[in-house]
């Protein structure tokens, strides 16, 4: 028995039942690894999107304590917090395989990184836009000259 040289000079040694070549054991090991590898981050992420719903859930709780639409406001808070932590747990998901990738592929872990972060800068970008475009709206129907006035003094 004869190890297998991999294309980056390693050695890999694999057992399986049956007779085949050592390419065919190498190409089931790599595909076992990758589908686990894919299991793992798709349990990795189901993970951090509930461990952030369950960090809000108390905030359902006291929502649910209101007399007579508890129940309902309580359910309606609890599918907010859902759409909200969906997108936090892929920013966290997508930056914690990002910095696993720079240990072993920077080429792929560095644009990763760019990616998450370009995410969230193009989000926060958008949203202090509309506030502007909200402030300046509010000033143009003067709004906002009372309390431009009471800061001045």
């Amino acid at each position: 028995m004869t190890p297998y040289t991999a294309d980056n000079g390693g050695k890999v040694y694999y057992l399986a039942e049956g007779t085949q070549t050592a390419a065919e054991m190498y190409a089931s090991a790599k595909a076992g690894a990758k589908a686990i590898t894919w299991i793992l981050r798709v349990v990795g992420f189901a993970m951090m999107w509930i461990g952030l719903a369950m960090m809000l859930g108390p905030i359902s709780i006291l929502a649910d304590c209101i007399p007579c639409i508890g129940p309902l406001l309580g359910d309606l808070v609890e599918g907010v917090v859902c759409c909200i932590t969906f997108p936090i747990a892929m920013f966290f998901t997508l930056v914690t395989i990002a910095i696993a990738w720079l240990a072993y592929r920077p080429q792929y872990g560095i644009p990763m990184l760019v990616v998450a972060f370009a995410i969230v800068g193009g989000i926060w970008y958008n949203k202090s836009r509309k506030q502007a475009a909200k402030g300046a709206e509010a000033n143009d129907n003067g709004e906002g000259a009372e309390m431009t006035a009471m800061t001045r003094v």
